[in-house]
């Protein structure tokens, strides 16, 4: 006659428990209660305003979990002030270049947020993100989830329409991988000092929504990729891309904290940091306005050089 072993019975609270720990770790992927660092407070700007957005900044830093057994950890940027909780806003996904912390574009981050951007700058393994080129993608998905998790500081936050995709250098590559393959997600995208990655060219000629813009910057100084590279690049999309060079920036000045070695590595700037952030953010707006619908499109300034702000030329 066999008998039930008494240890099948014995295990079930056990399992029970694991079991709970694991659902447990899952829903806390996104926690409400993380904490949040007022960086900026909200100016009384006009959201076109040339120097920056009407937003304040906020920074959230969170272990965003995008599978049972991984985590990502994520800068994110929120707009603050004005009615700002209480709205649903863009996203902007921002990929560090290689070798650079996410923390490294706080500055390019904080625009964004100042004009109403809730902007995700994930991790990656040793800093390189094609080492994990799904990460910003996997951040996405899990962080709308948060958006719609009743009680979570991103409650409400995030609009469901396609958001920016932007990257510098080799983060540039990656954003564009993004880009290409979540259209729901990312309907524009930034090349900072960057190219598409060549293996992708067949995928790029793939129709795409002429509504789904994309801008590339060079730096004329530019000791890393010059925009020559860049330009050659750009035939690899389905619809132009325009091409703007920042006279006199090069290419470590896109970052903070810059090491000697890489300092080395570039060529020398000719106008200083500030001012080529500033052209490069002006640049950037250029986007951020057709993506809000703040400019004309047809023609849109995107397309006509010569509406470009100073300081940004067509090669």
């Amino acid at each position: 006659m066999l008998r039930h072993s008494p240890t099948t019975r014995q295990a079930r609270p056990a399992l029970i428990l694991t079991l709970a720990l694991m659902l447990a770790a899952l829903l806390s992927s996104c926690g409400p209660s993380d904490p949040v660092d007022l960086l900026r407070p909200a100016p009384e700007l006009s959201i076109d305003a040339p120097e920056r957005g009407p937003y304040g900044v906020a920074l959230l830093e969170r272990d965003v979990r995008v599978r049972v057994d991984q985590q990502v950890r994520t800068l994110i940027y929120l707009p603050t002030g004005l009615n700002a909780a209480d709205e649903a806003h863009p996203l902007a996904l921002l990929i560090q270049g290689g070798a650079v912390s996410p923390e490294q574009y706080g500055w390019l981050a904080m625009h964004l947020a100042s004009r109403g951007y809730v902007v995700l700058s994930p991790d990656h393994p040793l800093d390189f993100a094609i080492f994990a080129t799904g990460n910003g993608a996997d951040v996405i998905t899990a962080l709308r989830d948060a958006s719609a998790r009743k009680g979570d500081v991103l409650e409400g936050r995030l609009a469901p329409e396609p958001g920016l995709a932007l990257g510098h250098s080799l983060g540039g590559v990656v954003a564009s991988k993004a880009w290409l393959r979540r259209p729901d997600d990312l309907s524009h995208l930034f090349l900072l000092q960057s190219t598409p990655d060549p293996a992708d060219a067949e995928l790029l000629q793939n129709p795409r929504d002429p509504a789904d813009r994309v801008l590339a910057v060079a730096g004329e100084r530019d000791g890393r990729i010059s925009f020559r590279e860049i330009d050659e690049s750009l035939a690899d999309f389905s619809n132009p891309v325009p091409l703007a060079i920042v006279q006199g920036a090069n290419h470590f000045q896109m970052i903070d904290s810059p090491t000697a070695s890489q300092l080395e590595s570039d060529l020398a700037a000719t106008i200083p940091t500030p001012q080529a952030r500033a052209r490069v953010l002006a640049a950037l707006d250029l986007l951020v306005f057709d993506h809000l619908g703040l400019s004309p499109r047809d023609p849109s300034p995107l397309d006509a050089p010569e509406l470009w702000p100073e300081g940004l030329i067509a090669p």
